[in-house]
């Protein structure tokens, strides 16, 4: 049978794309991959359109070296027909799972049942190849069997192009960026094939397409090299920022220690020359507030670096929550001296005696209670406990609720990092080492319990922590 230009285009095209993917397959199964479902994914696509366009290319060489032989040119021809139908499915699961990667509800659930969800591509595969098998269509000479002849064949194409057109344009801003490009591209590509078919039915731009796509998905699938250069450019920004939070905690720590430091010596000096009672027991005052201070920021210091150290322990014991509570009022009504402020202490009065870390509870509160003072000028901070018996255990909750200046948005995600302070903290006369709530943090996390913000610039915090603490036996003394 005699070659015609439409005959060599779209056999010699075929050809090619088969050795380029035959190559890429190679790539891509010798190299080490990540497991995870989208290589699961693509590893699919890629056996798909490889046995797709091996079976094209017999079916077609078939029909034009052996014309006696059209009835096995016309089952290979639809077997590549049902495989191009698999690859198009896997496309559209594949853009699925990118658009929703960012949502850890949904993509948790397919990455759980993909296996599942692969099951229902292929079954839905049997049923196209079903009804592929028993459609009598003609093979045409210049391009072999038109794909879109066949009825469920045609579905199943054009069905997943609209799909996948609607998740990318409607999630395109839940999509990461690297992968956004391609999939644009992908759109432009069918879009452009489709229109080409129809004012050029004798040139087959199918299998190019597919070969154009898998090769650009192959740069945006995660693999150790790229996930090792990201790793590493993440290292360098995150100890970047350590590095220049650490500086600025060394140049406020200047600040901080010397403060206390001078007005403590100054007052000394100043007491020793002085017979004033009253004078003395005012400077007194003055002095032991500066050593509370000076002795929170050495306290706040050495606690970090146990917990940097992991030489922290938990220490358990029977404890009443009401002393101690008492005891943070207390510490905390000096705190806020003169401000307008009023400090509300609200407890359950069915909290049962309990048994955990009492330091750590009280290190806890009072972080946040003190942490709401700060950034308060008036109106009021409310401390609430309650919590919930389940058997021995009480699932604990506390609540600290300030109507201070709040939190901006960009501030939120960052306040429990160790010597972070916001530009707005720097630039006022809030004074603080940006450990408190880094410590806070650290020691729920300790506890296996959990942290929680809500702030409205202006109109104030809150912050509550869920823990779960024991509910104390008799056989215990009670501190």
């Amino acid at each position: 049978m005699v070659f015609t230009d439409y005959v060599f285009v779209n056999l010699t095209s075929a050809v090619c794309c088969f050795l380029f993917l035959l190559f890429l397959f190679i790539t891509y199964f010798t190299k080490k991959n990540m497991n995870n479902i989208e290589n699961t994914i693509y590893r699919h696509m890629l056996i798909a359109n490889i046995l797709s366009l091996l079976l094209y290319v017999l079916s077609y060489s078939a029909f034009i070296y052996f014309a006696s032989t059209v009835p096995i040119a016309i089952i290979l021809s639809k077997t590549a027909a049902i495989f191009l139908a698999l690859w198009v499915l896997l496309v559209a699961f594949y853009v699925l799972v990118i658009t929703f990667e960012c949502n850890e509800k949904i993509y948790g659930f397919i990455v759980k049942n993909k296996i599942k969800f692969l099951i229902v591509i292929y079954f839905i595969l049997i049923v196209v190849s079903f009804l592929t098998y028993i459609q009598d269509i003609p093979f045409n000479f210049r391009t072999g069997i038109e794909y879109e002849s066949f009825i469920c064949i045609g579905v199943v194409l054009y069905f997943s192009f609209i799909t996948l057109t609607i998740l990318v344009i409607v999630r395109r801003k839940k999509i990461a960026k690297k992968k956004l490009l391609p999939m644009y591209l992908i759109i432009i590509i069918s879009v452009l094939a489709i229109l080409f078919s129809v004012f050029n039915v004798d040139i087959v731009l199918m299998y190019i397409m597919m070969t154009l796509i898998n090769q650009m998905m192959y740069h945006t699938i995660e693999n150790p090299d790229m996930k090792l250069v990201n790793e590493l450019t993440l290292a360098k920004e995150t100890a970047e920022k350590a590095n220049h939070a650490k500086s600025d905690f060394l140049a406020s720590m200047s600040h901080e220690l010397k403060t206390p430091l001078n007005s403590i010596i100054g007052l000394a000096d100043f007491m020793e020359s002085s017979n004033d009672l009253n004078e003395i027991h005012a400077d007194l005052k003055d002095i032991s507030s500066s050593s509370r201070k000076l002795l929170e920021l050495v306290d706040g210091i050495l606690t970090v670096n146990t917990l940097e150290s992991s030489d922290i322990q938990i220490s358990n014991v029977n404890y009443d929550l009401r002393p101690l509570l008492d005891d943070i009022n207390s510490s905390m009504l000096l705190r806020i001296g003169d401000k307008p402020l009023q400090l509300n202490i609200k407890y359950s009065d069915d909290l049962p005696t309990l048994y955990g870390d009492k330091s750590k509870i009280k290190t806890i509160i009072s972080h946040l209670v003190s942490n709401a003072i700060k950034y308060t000028d008036e109106g009021v901070v409310e401390l609430s406990i309650d919590g919930i018996i389940v058997k021995d255990k009480c699932n604990l909750r506390i609540t600290v609720t300030d109507t201070g200046k709040g939190i901006r948005d960009e501030d939120i995600n960052n306040i429990f990092e160790k010597f972070y302070r916001s530009s707005e903290d720097k630039d006022s006369d809030i004074s603080g080492t940006g450990l408190g709530l880094a410590i806070t943090k650290s020691l729920i996390d300790l506890m296996e319990g959990k942290i929680t913000v809500n702030s409205t610039v202006g109109f104030g915090t809150t912050f509550t922590v869920t823990l779960s603490q024991g509910v104390a036996t008799n056989n215990t003394e009670i501190l």
